[in-house]
This record gives structure tokens, C-alpha cells and sequence, in this order.
């Protein structure tokens, strides 16, 4: 078990003062610095994303650069929008225990993989990974949105972020020579570590930092600790895809456990009680024990690393 170290609290004033530090702003006014979980502001009125106005119109941007014709004065548009379009649970594996006292059914990782990537495959759940100026990319927005299907085979999705939930904002680079990830194998099972996506060059990576990313419309959102968002770029330019990506964090017991896991052939499970399956050690030895602590505050806080694999659509992006 490996604890670390963590000298703060969830969206303190040190994660304001990380995104005075690297130049990071939620729209709004007065503008409001954030990243990561400081950016997690419900809207009041429902009226806006919380995101910065990108167009004065809803047209979609496609992050095709534009010519700008000399006459018209039309301005480039550097954006490029990502919709994850499959997740995978790799570590932890997730475990069905029934009884008092319990006993071990069965590994369903599987079948919380299928769940996930039926959300993302059928369009129940849409997660954009937004690029403003993908040229100059410094940052990146996670955006939960509502998206429309190709209008014809082989197109984009068209995708317009929901108004009601904020974006997450998050310092991001482009890597050019080697891998992205920034992963610790401490932190996962031996057995897990060779089917961990590692992202090489041309990619991009998040700063490790608290945010909170939904994952399907089966199971919610995940409010992770020191976690990272990276991938693999399909094309130095003008990529279509992201592939190889990896979402790494921190979660802790408190939130598993108020996340329940829905599906047609186990039922309601608790996500928490598919992690701390004490039952299933002496038949996954290998997999189990995964429960793991991170200091907040000097404080041990009972939870699990996890990593989630992903791949990413390119789509039109709509903005509201």
C-alpha cells in the first residue's frame, strides 16, 4: 500500500493559486481562475455552459483551418472537439460479492466495460475533449455535451455542450518526442500494467491535478485526485482521432460509494462494494487487494487508483 501525500483540501486555494500560475480562466464576470475542480461551478440560471463564448453564433466549428478570405476578414478557426467514443475499466478489477457473510460470484469487470462502452457507442453519454487553439495548445476543456448522429455514413457527430453542467478546464500540453502518461506502477496491479494504455508522441496530457469527469450515464462522474487525461494523436496535424488515451486518479471510498452501477444482468450494485471485495482475494489474487490510501490534510483517506482506457471521435462543435 503506498499513501501520498497530499497537503490540501478538495478545490482549496492552492488549486486557485495553480491556475493563477499557469494562466487558466473559467468564463464569467468578474473572470473566475480555476482548473480542475475549482472549475466545477453549477450554473444558476441554466442559460450558459459556463464555458467562454467561443462564436457569436451556433454554427458548428469543425477545426478545419480556414483560408480567410482577405475581403471578408474571416478568422481561422483552430479548435478541434474529441467525444470519447469507448472506456474500459483496467485497474481496479471490479468484483460481485453476495451474502452474509459475503462470497465471491464472479469478476464483472467485463461487464461494467460492456455498460460503459454501450453508453459511449449509443450516444446516452457524450464526453468532449475541446482544444480552442489546437496549434497552441496550452489547455483543454472537458465538456459534457448532447450530441446528434452523423447526418450521413461515415460523418462527424454534431455536438452542443449541455447547459447544465460546467466544463472542466484543465492546463494541457502537446507532446512531440516520447510517452504522456505520468503514471505511477505503484499505484496498479502487476497483472493490469501491460493492458494500461501508455499514449506515445504526437500526444497530449492534462496536468495531474482534482477534477471530476463523468464516465457513462450508468454510473456518473468521478471526482478524482491527482488525476491526468492523455492521448495519443492519430496526426501531428489535423489528427481525427485520439487513440491509446488513459484517465488516471484518486478515488476515494466517500465518493464510490455514493456512485451505484447499473446494469440489466447484475442489477443496482454499489460501485464501492464491486472495489473492496475482501471475498474474491483467494480466487484473484493477483487482482485483489486494490483498496489503497492518499493523504488529504495528513489525514489517510481510504480509496483506489484507477486507470480507464479510452479512444476519441473527432465531431463538430456547436457552440450555445
Amino acid at each position: 500500500m503506498k499513501i501520498i501525500d497530499r497537503r490540501r483540501g478538495w478545490g482549496s486555494g492552492l488549486g486557485l493559486a495553480s491556475a493563477l500560475l499557469t494562466g487558466c480562466y473559467r468564463g464569467g464576470t468578474p473572470p473566475i481562475l480555476c482548473e480542475g475542480a475549482a472549475c466545477q461551478l453549477s450554473s444558476s440560471s441554466g442559460s450558459s455552459s459556463g464555458e467562454p463564448a467561443t462564436s457569436t453564433t451556433a454554427v458548428p466549428t469543425t477545426g478545419e483551418p480556414s483560408t480567410g478570405e482577405p475581403s471578408t476578414g474571416e478568422p481561422s478557426d483552430d479548435s478541434i472537439t474529441f467525444r470519447l467514443d469507448s472506456l474500459t475499466f483496467i485497474d481496479p478489477h471490479l468484483f460481485l460479492t453476495q451474502g452474509d457473510p459475503a462470497i465471491c460470484v464472479n469478476d464483472v469487470t467485463g461487464f461494467v466495460n460492456v455498460a460503459l462502452n454501450d453508453d459511449a457507442m449509443s450516444g446516452q453519454f457524450n464526453l468532449l475533449a475541446r482544444f480552442e487553439d489546437f496549434e497552441g495548445v496550452n489547455e483543454m476543456r472537458l465538456v459534457d455535451a448532447d450530441c446528434e448522429e452523423p447526418a450521413v455514413a461515415g460523418g462527424r457527430r454534431l455536438c452542443t455542450p449541455s447547459i447544465k453542467t460546467q466544463a472542466v478546464l484543465l492546463t494541457t500540453a502537446k507532446v512531440d518526442v516520447g510517452g504522456c502518461r505520468e503514471l505511477d506502477p505503484a499505484h496498479h496491479q502487476a497483472i493490469t500494467l501491460p493492458d494500461i494504455h501508455d499514449p506515445q508522441a504526437p500526444c497530449v496530457r492534462s496536468n495531474q491535478v482534482d477534477f471530476s469527469i463523468p464516465v457513462s450515464a450508468s454510473v456518473g462522474a468521478l471526482n478524482l485526485r491527482d488525476a491526468q487525461f492523455a492521448a495519443r494523436l492519430d496526426a501531428a496535424v489535423d489528427p481525427q482521432r485520439l487513440e491509446d488515451g488513459l484517465l488516471t486518479g484518486f478515488l476515494t471510498k466517500a465518493v464510490a460509494e455514493d456512485l451505484n452501477f447499473q446494469n440489466d444482468m447484475i442489477g443496482t450494485i454499489n460501485l464501492w462494494s464491486l472495489i473492496d471485495s475482501p471475498a474474491c482475494i483467494e480466487g484473484y489474487p493477483d487482482y485483489l487487494p486494490s483498496v489503497d490510501e492518499f493523504l488529504i490534510n495528513d489525514l489517510p483517506v481510504t480509496g483506489v487508483w484507477l486507470a480507464i482506457n479510452f479512444t476519441a471521435e473527432r465531431v463538430d462543435y456547436v457552440s450555445p
